[in-house]
Parts: C-alpha cells; structure tokens; sequence
C-alpha cells in the first residue's frame, strides 16, 4: 500500500509506535521517537500538501534557516564536489525542516493517537 496524504502516514506511525498509558487511557508518540526516515517522509507528505508551508520552511520564514541552512548550503557550494560537505548540506536541510514543521507534526500525530483511543473504546463497546 502505498501512503498518499499525512493522515495516512500519521496513522501508520501512531499504530507502530505509540505507547497506551493507562493513566490517561490516551496514546502518546513524541515525534523525537519516531525514526527520521519517518518523519522526513511525514515532513514531504505534509509540505506536497501545503505548498505555502513547503515554500516557509525552506526559506528565510524558518528560523534555522540564517543558522544552520545557509551556512550549510554556502559550504556546500563553496566546495561542491566534497562529499562531506554535501552530507552536511543534506543533514542541515532535513533538520531544518523537521525542526520548523515538528509542532504540526506533534499535533498531527497527537490527533491520530485520540482518535486511536478512540476507536479502541468503540471496538470494546461493539
């Protein structure tokens, strides 16, 4: 199955690793647990979604991208065929931007986890 939207993948993340606490009877998923390749691939589908996002979290709009985007791509560019230096091109990037969207992906993935819950107590009751 191929995921299409940030719901679905949000869903899937949610399912594989959140955790059930019986305190609150919620599930709980920080997104600093969820593996990268995961979230940069939440963070792709949720940018082709919203384009006016995808254009603020890789320009000056995001605020890592003056401290820790552009100095990455300007070293990058300074010296373009040194591998290390393009794989820190890549890292900074994909930090950037996962940093700048973590709040929307939090509150993505903290909907999936209620409604998780949610059908659960619906399952129980049927």
């Amino acid at each position: 199955m191929k995921i299409k939207t940030s719901h679905e993948l949000a869903d899937l993340l949610v399912f594989h690793y959140s955790k059930y606490d019986n305190l609150s009877k919620q599930y709980l998923l920080n997104v600093r647990n969820i593996p990268e390749f995961d979230l940069h691939e939440l963070a792709s589908l949720i940018m082709n979604e919203d384009i006016d996002l995808a254009r603020e979290a890789t320009s000056f709009d995001n605020p890592h991208y003056e401290t820790l985007m552009l100095p990455a791509l300007i070293n990058h560019m300074s010296k373009s065929t040194d591998t290390t230096l393009r794989n820190d091109f890549d890292d900074a990037w994909l930090e950037g931007i996962i940093l700048y969207l973590e709040r929307i992906m939090q509150n993505l993935i903290d909907d999936h986890c209620r409604e998780r819950a949610f059908r659960q107590k619906e399952w129980r009751v049927a």
